[in-house]
């Protein structure tokens, strides 16, 4: 009977040892999507974007531009067939927030600049996402609000020199899906009657500013205790828990409170993007 030859366990202790090295030491998928979920999560699979209403070889340009990006950041890259979809949208806001510009996915002349495409005044708008600016146009003020009900976000824009810029992201609570009561708002502006607090039964509201029909943006409730007014803790933020007001935080509600007033835009909706929450001073 032959015995096996002693090179053999060796041989296949080292391979062994190749492979455990190749997996740990290798650029992975893993490690561009923790580059990618940073800020935005894992970008979704193109399968179920839609077609664009303009020169979809202007988009390949983009999609090529953009993916010579993302390598060079070993992230994942995009598909690159002219399709303006939720994962080139993303992969647009993520070179804007890397790069200093407006996080809106849309390929406006400065994103289209920087990506060293020549815009000629284009501008790339995903079908998926609704033209703000055309909702904005309506406001009174110097001020706009997208409320982004997919998300549970809060975005604030100001306008400067007729450009919207993004300046401002609140997580927030809204109206919850199951008893019905998901907030009932439309594309509307705010009325901004204000009140120190609004209160029901046993609770109250801080820094109340009026949308309109009893809906109101205000801080998160506080709830008396041993006498005095005490404010809930923050779990409530991201989820579907009012009747139609929006709860912020403290901080966020006394900002909305002393610069948004009365005519400001409101634009309501349900697609989840996903800005990261931020609080300039």
């Amino acid at each position: 009977m032959n015995s096996t030859p002693k090179w053999i366990p060796i041989t296949l202790i080292i391979l062994t040892l190749l492979v455990v090295v190749l997996v740990v030491f290798m650029p992975t998928a893993s490690s561009a999507e923790d580059f990618e979920e940073e800020y935005y999560g894992v970008l979704q699979d193109d399968s179920d974007s839609y077609n664009l209403d303009f020169d979809s070889d202007l988009v390949k340009d983009i999609q090529k531009a953009l993916n010579k990006w993302l390598r060079k950041r070993g992230a994942n890259t995009i598909s690159q067939d002219g399709v303006f979809g939720p994962r080139t949208g993303q992969a647009v806001k993520l070179f804007q927030y890397k790069n200093g510009l407006t996080i809106d996915g849309i390929c406006g002349p400065q994103t289209l600049k920087k990506l060293g495409i020549d815009s000629t005044g284009i501008t790339a708008y995903p079908r998926w996402m609704p033209n703000l600016e055309e909702s904005f146009a309506k406001s009174k003020t110097d001020y706009a609000i997208h409320l982004n009900l997919g998300s549970n976000k809060l975005e604030v824009y100001h306008r400067v020199n007729d450009e919207w810029r993004l300046i401002r992201v609140m997580l927030v609570a809204t109206g919850e899906y199951t008893k019905g009561n998901f907030t009932d708002l439309t594309d509307q502006t705010l009325s901004g009657t204000k009140h120190h607090y609004i209160s029901g039964s046993g609770w109250r509201g801080y820094n109340a500013t009026l949308i309109r029909n009893g809906d109101f943006i205000h801080s998160k409730l506080a709830h008396r205790k041993n006498g005095k007014w005490v404010f809930d803790d923050d779990s409530c933020f991201g989820k579907y828990v009012t009747h139609g007001c929006v709860r912020t935080s403290i901080e966020d509600s006394e900002w909305i409170h002393k610069n948004i007033n009365a005519g400001t835009a409101c634009v309501v909706d349900d697609r989840a993007w996903d800005f990261p929450v931020t609080h300039p001073n």
